[in-house]
């Protein structure tokens, strides 16, 4: 078994301690709602979010209280797309400043 030292400990430690600055450094958000209709909460809706060129990023879906959340989301301005069968399609800008 590698006998550890002091300094080997210390080295990895200010390593870590780094990565976890970097990444919890980095400005990200969550997008959550409750989706509706005149007589209440909407099950399975899918929600796209979309970019400014219009590409997706990333998708989710309404539980059956009609919740949902879309985490880890840059600052930018995108577009949410909210889908349902039997309803008609709508869009949502939204932008973030993190």
């Amino acid at each position: 078994m590698p006998k550890t030292t002091c300094k080997n400990f210390a080295q990895t430690s200010i390593i870590a301690v780094m990565l976890l600055y970097s990444y919890f450094g980095y400005a990200q958000t969550t997008i959550s709602g409750t989706v509706t209709d005149s007589i209440g909460a909407l099950a399975s809706v899918n929600i796209l979010l979309k970019d400014n060129s219009n590409a997706l990023v990333t998708y989710g879906f309404s539980n059956v209280n009609g919740s949902y959340a879309i985490e880890d989301i840059d600052s930018g301005t995108y577009v949410l797309e909210f889908s349902a069968l039997g309803y008609h399609t709508k869009n949502a800008i939204n932008r973030f400043n993190c």
